[in-house]
């Protein structure tokens, strides 16, 4: 089982706990504070498992693993503090900033993680810029939310713009795969080592939509040579 599999059950498990806490509650009608910090625990679990998802996609394709870590530790982080202040310091305000400050961080590392799972080698300009944009947004959202809570700002257009921001962030999300619809994608290059029998080892420079397609249409073509590909390195 991958480490994406085994998130994806974590999540699901702790989903479905949430709900059967919740729906016990519901109808028993006894909601205690115990109850409330386990029903809020299974949540924060849940919600982690969310957060890291996008880095586990990441590991899984080999890509920024420094990203990746980075979300998973910021994750991490956020749930141990919650759980700290949730069962032994609830009332702490400083605490609670903290938790505020990991939560925003790791929400934004996570929605990074998630739009360079989508990019591409061979992804257009526009596309790439659209991912720059958003990522630069999403950082700007970030300061503002944690400045917002350190300094307790108590201006409403202070609160205004950063809720203009955040939907022109998420404008900027979903448009990024549209975007690659609408129209051609330019091939990216990449650079591999072939066995091939007979033939031997060589190095190539591939062209594609991504790897994948690259390697298909290069095997494609030694076959078309008669020539039979035993090994594959990406340099």
């Amino acid at each position: 089982m991958s480490g994406k599999q085994l998130l994806v059950y974590v999540t699901i498990t702790s989903l479905a706990a949430t709900a059967a806490l919740a729906i016990g509650v519901l109808l028993l009608g006894d909601f205690r504070d115990t109850e409330a910090r386990v029903l809020l625990t299974t949540l924060a679990i849940s919600f982690s498992g969310l957060l890291a998802l996008p880095a586990a996609v990441l590991l899984e394709q080999g890509r920024s693993t420094t990203l990746a870590g980075a979300t998973i530790a910021l994750t991490a982080a956020l749930f141990a503090a919650f759980e700290y202040m949730l069962w032994l310091a609830d009332d702490s305000e400083s605490g609670w900033k903290i938790v505020g400050t990991l939560a925003a961080a790791a929400v934004a590392s996570t929605q990074i993680s998630a739009q360079t799972t989508r990019l591409r080698a061979g992804d257009r300009q526009s596309v790439r810029a659209v991912f720059y944009s958003a990522v630069s947004l999403v950082v700007l959202i970030t300061v503002m939310v944690v400045a917002a809570i350190w300094e307790e700002i108590d201006d409403s257009g202070y609160y205004r713009t950063l809720a203009a921001l955040a939907v022109l962030n998420v404008f900027l999300v979903v448009v990024q795969p549209l975007l690659r619809r609408l129209g051609p994608t330019a091939d990216g290059a990449f650079r591999v080592r072939l066995a091939t029998e007979p033939g031997g080892d060589e190095e190539l420079q591939l062209t594609g939509r991504d790897f994948a397609d690259a390697v298909a249409r290069a095997i494609r073509k030694l076959e078309r040579e008669g020539r039979r590909v035993t090994s594959l390195e990406r340099l």
